[in-house]
């Protein structure tokens, strides 16, 4: 039914790991390959709105509007079944047929996973992450960290960012009831950026089938001076580096934020602009046409 969408994605032969942060890289804790229906049922714990039909996990975008939970999957468009009120607004997905579609999906991977190294990133990015390992401590997160320093890092970020998504964990409760669910997870990964004992940034990875993703990360405002992202996202990709089996690491959509979708570009992810088919109500589809925020344009993946 689908099959991985680009065939550039290919690993080669690895090389030696260069290690940070004390942290063996075969040491990857207990990040193991997990189902999609696995992934779905998480995401369907926190609150995700997701949908199974037939074979497939549909995540609702924006109001009336689905695509798979896994938009780097590549599906046969004459396969596809969706329920009726799909109709209603509209649906998309990749496909491996450049003629028949009419769309792109966009997002960014960190290819070639087996042979990454700190040397091959721009200067100024591996200054960062050297700038970062003199002063943070990398490792697994701790639950009672997460709750205490973790809550207060998020808000942080959020005051920082202004990030529209998942602004409910803002709510004490809320994070709670998020950190149970994430910590009853025994493969995922959970690792921390610790500025002496405090929990200053988090990343958590999860490993579906052979492909890495990097579900979430945030980080505190007051030790954005330690580059605790670059140092995080460094650590993630080494550990990956020794896990033979994955394909990629999936970092994310294109997300029509400048300084977001360069800084990932920055940090040597690639952009990969997948052939897709999107079904839009004609009604929803003229309607959209006409709002001056280019809303349509950014459905159909179009980038300037």
């Amino acid at each position: 039914m689908w099959s991985y969408n680009i065939n550039e994605l290919k690993k080669s032969p690895s090389e030696p790991t260069d290690a940070i942060s004390g942290m063996d890289p075969m040491d990857t804790g207990n990040i193991k390959s997990i189902s999609i229906d696995h992934y779905a049922n998480y995401e369907l714990e926190i609150g995700e709105k997701i949908y199974k039909y037939g074979n497939i996990w549909w995540r609702k975008l924006r109001e009336g509007f689905y695509r798979p939970i896994l938009p780097y999957l590549n599906y046969n468009i004459d396969s596809i079944r969706v329920p009726k009120w799909f109709y209603i607004g509209g649906y998309q997905f990749s496909i491996d047929d450049s003629v028949r579609a009419n769309s792109r999906i966009n997002y960014f991977v960190f290819k070639d996973t087996s042979n990454y190294t700190k040397n091959n990133l721009k200067y100024n990015i591996r200054r960062q992450i050297n700038i970062g390992n003199k002063n943070l401590n990398i490792h697994e997160i701790d639950k009672k960290d997460f709750l205490l320093d973790g809550y207060e890092t998020y808000v942080s970020f959020y005051n920082r960012t202004q990030y529209g998504w998942k602004k409910e964990r803002l709510d004490k409760n809320y994070f709670e009831n998020w950190s149970d669910i994430l910590f009853s997870e025994k493969n995922f990964l959970r690792l921390g950026a610790y500025f002496q004992d405090k929990l200053v940034g988090i990343v958590i990875v999860v490993i579906v089938e052979r492909v890495a993703i990097v579900m979430s990360s945030f980080s505190h405002t007051d030790y954005l001076k330690y580059y605790v992202y670059d140092v995080l996202l460094h650590e993630v990709r080494n550990i990956i580096k020794s896990i033979s089996s994955i394909e990629f690491i999936y970092y994310g959509n294109y997300c029509y934020n400048k300084g977001l979708d360069e800084s990932k570009s920055i940090r040597g992810a690639s952009l990969i602009s997948s052939p897709a088919y999107c079904y839009m109500n004609p009604i929803v589809k003229t309607c959209l046409s006409i709002i001056p925020n280019k809303y349509m344009g950014k459905i159909i993946g179009k980038i300037n």
